[in-house]
């Protein structure tokens, strides 16, 4: 029972137990993944992944982690082909994907290159204008994200607090775009005086520091305004136009006018209609007609029941519609509801999931196989599922994968 082999395979016996329970979970209906990658203590690039979906019995969301893996790069296909593998050997089908929620990859190669120079000149950038005038730009644009990064971070997302959110931050960027270099200017200019740094002159020629003989032809007033300022912000208003384009912004719109708040006052029936469009798989022809009419009894009949009308977002009013069996007749809404809540906005669990992975993978115990990480990962984090487990249940998984010289 020491053995190391034995160890693996009763882990392995735990995890697939916790994964059999998650799968109960999700039975035949729609679900979401949510992906990141990053590299553990021993450098290699491993993707975690976590499916989302709703709990038919409860109504409730759900976010479970089901498996990681180690991928050899973190290119699209790569990662693609990964997933692929690892649904397919869960048993799940790809045409169940009803949404896919990505973070940022964190290339960790060249890391210590990066790290020598880093220490051999981080003293003196510190005390440059350069590093001044980056810290400053970089708190400011945090300060303008700060609200939505939050928002976005929340397991239980508001979907229309999002929306204003992320309409909102952008605004104030554009705004920032247009009118932001000067006020930024002059508070980096007042903290060099506060903290003596040498501050620039910036209607001096631009010099380069890689090629300091070349001419550039431009000044430091240029240089930081047009090529830094303007690109830096830029790049953050096409990062919202990419993860919040007008057809997912419709796509939120819509969801939004499921949400139960001030007595369903965000209700609009022809917004639901049209998010019915955007699922044309979930939704037959006959019942994109019979959904209007199903509205119409939804709302006047949830609207009258005391016992809808304090909840607090959608995942409340699915919870509730499965409680007092509403789901029931009300079959094309709860699909409605089901759809927008597998919807992934952020991807705050995957995180939580590489915090573990640092506890499990550290750098005393850096040996550890992926395979068995990833067995004991499951155990660590799904610790609900774990607490579900029997010993009977794990004593028949481990007799039966394989013939043994003793029994437990």
């Amino acid at each position: 029972m020491v053995s190391p082999k034995i160890q693996k395979d009763i882990c392995h016996c735990f995890a697939q137990e916790i994964l059999k329970s998650i799968l109960t979970e999700i039975g035949d209906d729609v679900f979401a993944i949510l992906v990141d990658e990053s590299s553990n203590v021993s450098k290699k690039e491993q993707m975690v992944v976590v499916l989302r979906f709703v709990d038919g019995t409860c109504g409730l969301i759900k976010e479970r982690f089901v498996g990681l893996v180690h991928v050899k790069e973190t290119s699209s296909l790569t990662l693609k082909l990964a997933i692929d593998s690892l649904l397919t050997e869960l048993g799940l089908s790809l045409k169940k994907i009803r949404g896919q929620g990505y973070d940022g990859a964190s290339n960790m190669r060249g890391e210590k290159d990066a790290q020598k120079r880093q220490a051999n000149g981080l003293q003196i950038y510190f005390t440059s204008f350069d590093f001044v005038f980056y810290l400053h730009l970089m708190l400011h644009i945090f300060g303008l994200t700060e609200s939505l990064t939050k928002a976005l971070q929340r397991k239980d997302q508001d979907i229309l607090n999002v929306i204003s959110l992320v309409k909102s931050t952008k605004r104030q960027l554009q705004k920032f775009r247009l009118d932001g270099w000067v006020p930024l200017l002059e508070k980096i200019f007042s903290f060099c005086d506060k903290y003596g740094i040498e501050k620039l002159n910036m209607t001096n020629p631009f010099i380069n520091p890689k090629n300091r003989r070349q001419k550039t032809g431009i000044t430091y007033e240029h240089y930081y305004s047009f090529d830094c300022f303007n690109v830096v912000v830029d790049m953050q208003l096409a990062e919202f136009d990419d993860h919040f384009n007008e057809v997912n912004s419709e796509l939120l719109s819509c969801m939004a006018a499921l949400d139960p708040r001030d007595l369903f006052g965000a209700f609009d029936s022809l917004q639901l209609v049209r998010l019915v469009d955007f699922y044309p798989d979930d939704f037959s022809s006959s019942e994109k007609i019979s959904i209007e009419r199903e509205l119409e009894i939804y709302i006047d009949n949830v609207g009258e029941d005391e016992r809808f009308a304090h909840l607090n977002g959608i995942g409340d009013l699915a919870r509730v519609m499965v409680q007092k069996k509403k789901h029931l007749s009300y079959p094309l809404l709860c699909q409605l509801l089901k759809l927008a809540l597998v919807l992934p906005v952020a991807t705050a669990t995957v995180e939580r999931c590489f915090s573990t992975m640092k506890l499990v993978k550290s750098d005393l115990r850096n040996r550890i196989g992926d395979e068995y990480l990833s067995y004991c990962l499951i155990s660590a984090i799904e610790k609900e599922a774990l607490a579900k487990v029997t010993n009977d249940d794990i004593i028949d998984r481990f007799q039966k994968m394989k013939t043994r010289r003793e029994q437990l």
